[in-house]
């Protein structure tokens, strides 16, 4: 069953999150990480999707 994405659903899932204090946080990436990281991801992508010759 796929859940739709509203308003609702986000706030609760914020008022979870802030009800768990031993959940951790997920540090933000800087711009060379995420660049890397689309490289990575592009590469990964052209290479698994490249036609059979």
């Amino acid at each position: 069953m796929k859940r739709q994405k509203n308003d609702l659903a986000v706030a609760m899932a914020i008022a979870e999150a802030t009800l768990r204090p031993a959940m951790r946080t997920v540090p933000v990436k800087t711009a060379e990480q995420q660049s890397r990281e689309c490289c990575f991801v592009s590469a990964n992508f052209w290479w698994y999707n490249a036609p059979d010759w």
